[in-house]
């Protein structure tokens, strides 16, 4: 998963204190269904360009480029 949403559903995730495991799956699964189609759109944009710097490199790093 693109580490931007990653941090996204972890961060809105635990704005409140779950007190059970199905709390806080519930917060989860509400926080993922909330996420803009837009917001999806440029988290894949980035992951397939990510892709293609680590295929021009041949798995080498590429932070340097993005």
């Amino acid at each position: 998963m693109d580490f931007f949403l990653w941090g996204h559903l972890k961060n809105q995730g635990y704005v409140h204190k779950s007190n059970t495991l199905e709390e806080l799956q519930d917060r989860i699964i509400q926080t993922a269904a909330s996420i803009s189609p837009d917001v999806l759109r440029n988290s894949v944009q980035h992951f397939i360009q990510r892709i293609h710097y680590c295929q021009e490199i041949n798995g080498g790093h590429f932070e340097n480029r993005l």
